[in-house]
């Protein structure tokens, strides 16, 4: 069964949330796929509160375990220590199974629904 792995990050600045934003998309997503994940995906949470929902979808237990073991612990270091609670930034982590899914591999999906 396919692991769901989402880490939030909580942030007091806007500033500091864009450079996380920044950070994921130059390489840490990549890094953690390449470590393992078939996909990632950053989320803006609306809200009143800055957050960040990244969201990461694993072959199955022994992919996520091989990841928390080889890749995960420096990765967390550099996020740690870019992203210090100092500079106003929590992170919650949390994982379950995919129980459903749906997805499309077609581009012009998102029309087809679409009032015309």
């Amino acid at each position: 069964m396919q692991v769901w792995y989402c880490v939030t990050a909580k942030f007091t600045d806007a500033t500091v949330r864009d450079e996380y934003l920044a950070w994921l998309g130059d390489g840490h997503m990549a890094a953690v796929v390449k470590g393992g994940a078939l996909s990632a995906s950053a989320i803006l949470l609306e809200g009143p509160e800055l957050r960040v929902s990244t969201q990461y979808v694993f072959a199955d237990t022994e992919a996520f375990d091989r990841y928390v073991r080889v890749s995960a612990p420096a990765l967390r270091a550099d996020g740690a220590a870019r992203f210090p609670a100092q500079r106003g930034v929590s992170f919650d982590r949390v994982q379950g199974f995919v129980a459903l899914s749906v997805a499309t591999s077609r581009s012009d999906a998102r029309d087809e629904h679409l009032p015309h």
